[in-house]
C-alpha cells in the first residue's frame, strides 16, 4: 500500500490544532450586505466582523465593483482591505474587489493573519501591487498574503504584481517579492478557480552579485495547499538583478512556486502557458502530489523537481521551451503521460514520448479554461480508475470516448465526450447536470435526479414520485390508480372507469348502480363506504 511521504510542519499543524480548539460561538455571527461601490461599508464591515468573535458574513453586491484607493493597514505590508483575524465569509456574487490602477500608493488587495480563516465565494481580486524593496514579506503577495486559514471557492486572481528587490547598495542584490497572486504560508483550499497574469518583482542589481527575480508566479506555497478543478495561466516571474561579478537568475515557479516547507496537492487542474526562470509550470522544493491534471505549454520546462514529487492519471506535455520534467524524477503512481520522455515513467498504464492531441486552452465547459483532448489522442480511455468523480469541468469522469465498448476515464484534467460521432469533443452542458448536451437523455432537466430511488431517474419516469410506478401500464402512477386496469375510460360517466366498472356502457344512476343496489335510506358516510368496498372488490 502507497504511503505519501509528508515532512513535518510543526507551524502548519500548530495552526490547524489552534482553529480546530477555538471555541465555537453559538451564535450565528453577523450578515453585513454592502452596495455596489460602497468601499467604506465594506472595509467598516470587516472591522466589525473581526472584532465581535463570532463567524460572519458579508455580501457584495450582484455584479458589483469595489475600487481601493488607499492602505488601510501596515500588516506585513501594505494592505488595501482589514487584516482578516477573526473567521470571515465574503459571498463576492460575481464582484471584483480591486486596487486603483489611478495614482494611488502600491499595496496588497487582501491579507488573512495567522488566526484569521476567510471564505472568498464567487468573486475577482485584481491588481494588487507591492512596494520595491521594503521586508520581503512587505513586497510579497500582491494579490492575498495567506498565513492563517483561506478558501476560495469559483474566484479568479489576477494582475497582481509583488515588488522588486529595491535597492541596498549591498554586495548582494534583494530577491523580488514572492506569490504574485497568493503568497501563502499557512492553509490555503482552492477549488473551481482561475490564477491567472499575475507577476512577482525584478531581482535588485547588487555591487557585485544581482538578486534573483520573485518565485512563484501565481502561487508561492510555503503552508500547505489543496488545488482542486482550477486552473493557473498565463502568470510570470520576474528577472534577476545585474551585478558586476555575475547577475541574479529569473524566479522560479511561473505558476507554483513548491517552497521549503510547502505541501501542495493538485488535483484535477490545468497549469498552462506560465513562465520562469526554471519550472514554468512548477518549481517544487518540498512535496507534492499532482493527480488527474495537465500541465503543457509552459515556458522553461514544465516540473522542476528538487524533493518529493509524486503523480499519476497526469499529462507533463508539449512545454513551449523546456523539458517536460527536469531534475529528480518523479514517483509515478501509474497512468500518467510526458512527451518527451523526460519524466521516467515506467509505472503500470504510463505513456512516454506520446503527443496528448491537446486543444487550446479555451471554455471548454465548467468555469475554467482548460485543454481538452481530440479525437485520436493517447490520453482517452487510457486510466485505470478515475482520480476524481468528474473532471475539471465538472463532467462525469469514465466515457467510452474511443468507442470500443469500454467506458474507461482519460489521463489528464478533462474527459473526451463524443456523444453524436462528430469526432469533436462535446463542451456545452447547459443545465450543468454534468452530462454534455449531446450526451444528455434529459435535456434542460437534472439526468441524475430520482426522487423516489426506484432506480428510474426523474427525466424518463412517468411516477417520480411513486417508486412501484404504473404496474397495469395505464399512465397512471398506482398511488393514483383506483382501478387494476385503464382509469382513463369511463363510458356511462359514473365515476368509475369501465375495466373496473359491472355495467360500464349503461347510464345508471349514480348512487344505486355504482353502489349495487344500495338504498336512498342509508346515510352519506354509508353510502361512500359501501361505494369503496365495491371498488375494492372488483379491484381485487
Amino acid at each position: 500500500m502507497y504511503t505519501r511521504r509528508t515532512p513535518a510542519k510543526s507551524t502548519l499543524v500548530l495552526i490547524a490544532v489552534l482553529h480546530l480548539l477555538r471555541p465555537v460561538n453559538a451564535a450565528s455571527g453577523k450578515d453585513f450586505d454592502i452596495a455596489n461601490s460602497d468601499e467604506a461599508g465594506l472595509i467598516a464591515a470587516m472591522n466589525e466582523a473581526n472584532g465581535n468573535g463570532e463567524p460572519n458574513v458579508i455580501n457584495l453586491a450582484e455584479n458589483g465593483i469595489y475600487t481601493l484607493t488607499m492602505v488601510d493597514n501596515m500588516t506585513d505590508g501594505p494592505n488595501g482591505l482589514p487584516s482578516v483575524v477573526g473567521e470571515i465569509v465574503i459571498n463576492g456574487n460575481g464582484s471584483i474587489i480591486r486596487r486603483s490602477a489611478g495614482a494611488v500608493p502600491n499595496f496588497r488587495v487582501v491579507h488573512v493573519a495567522a488566526s484569521g480563516n476567510l471564505t472568498l465565494n464567487d468573486m475577482v481580486v485584481r491588481n494588487g501591487r507591492m512596494p520595491d524593496g521594503t521586508t520581503f514579506a512587505g513586497r510579497s503577495g500582491a494579490g492575498i498574503l495567506n498565513a492563517g486559514m483561506l478558501t476560495l471557492n469559483r474566484c479568479t486572481v489576477e494582475d497582481n504584481r509583488t515588488g522588486g528587490g529595491g535597492f541596498s547598495g549591498g554586495f548582494s542584490g534583494n530577491s523580488g517579492g514572492a506569490g504574485g497572486g497568493i503568497y501563502n504560508l499557512g492553509m490555503l483550499m482552492i477549488d473551481a478557480s482561475t490564477i491567472q497574469g499575475n507577476r512577482t518583482g525584478n531581482g535588485e542589481g547588487g555591487t557585485e552579485i544581482g538578486g534573483n527575480g520573485g518565485s512563484g508566479g501565481g502561487i508561492y506555497n510555503a503552508g500547505i495547499l489543496t488545488l482542486n478543478h482550477s486552473t493557473l495561466n498565463a502568470n510570470q516571474t520576474g528577472t534577476g538583478g545585474t551585478g558586476n561579478m555575475g547577475n541574479g537568475s529569473a524566479g522560479s515557479g511561473g505558476g507554483i512556486m513548491n517552497g521549503s516547507g510547502g505541501d501542495s496537492t493538485i488535483n484535477t487542474s490545468t497549469i498552462s502557458q506560465n513562465v520562469a526562470g526554471i519550472g514554468g509550470g512548477i518549481r517544487n522544493a518540498a512535496q507534492l502530489f499532482v493527480t488527474g491534471s495537465t500541465i503543457t505549454e509552459n515556458s522553461n520546462r514544465g516540473v522542476s523537481n528538487g524533493a518529493d514529487f509524486d503523480m499519476r492519471h497526469t499529462i507533463i506535455a508539449n512545454q513551449t521551451t523546456g523539458e517536460d520534467c527536469f531534475g529528480l524524477a518523479p514517483l509515478s503512481l501509474g497512468h500518467n503521460l510526458d512527451s518527451d520522455n523526460t519524466c521516467g515513467l515506467a509505472a503500470t498504464g504510463d505513456q512516454s514520448g506520446m503527443n496528448p492531441m491537446l486543444g487550446p486552452l479555451q471554455d471548454n465547459g465548467g468555469s475554467t479554461h482548460t485543454h481538452a483532448p481530440q479525437m485520436g489522442s493517447p490520453a482517452i480511455d487510457a486510466d485505470d480508475t478515475a482520480s476524481d468523480k468528474t473532471d475539471q469541468r465538472g463532467f462525469l469522469r469514465a466515457f467510452d470516448g474511443d468507442g470500443d465498448g469500454t467506458v474507461a476515464a482519460d489521463i489528464g484534467a478533462v474527459e473526451y465526450y463524443d456523444c453524436d460521432d462528430d469526432m469533436m469533443n462535446d463542451i456545452t452542458d447547459e443545465d450543468a447536470d454534468t452530462i454534455p448536451d449531446g450526451c444528455d437523455e434529459c435535456p434542460g432537466e437534472d439526468d441524475l435526479l430520482d426522487t423516489d430511488t426506484d432506480g428510474v431517474v426523474d427525466c424518463l419516469d412517468s411516477c417520480p414520485n411513486d417508486a412501484s410506478d404504473d404496474s397495469d401500464g395505464d399512465g397512471v402512477c398506482d398511488s393514483d390508480d383506483i382501478c387494476d386496469g385503464d382509469d382513463t375510460i369511463d363510458s356511462d360517466g359514473d365515476g368509475e372507469p369501465d375495466d373496473c366498472d359491472d355495467t360500464p356502457t349503461g347510464d345508471p344512476t349514480p348512487i344505486t348502480d355504482c353502489c349495487g343496489g344500495m338504498t336512498p335510506m342509508m346515510t352519506p358516510f354509508m353510502l361512500i363506504g359501501w361505494c369503496w368496498m365495491r371498488r375494492r372488490k372488483r379491484r381485487n
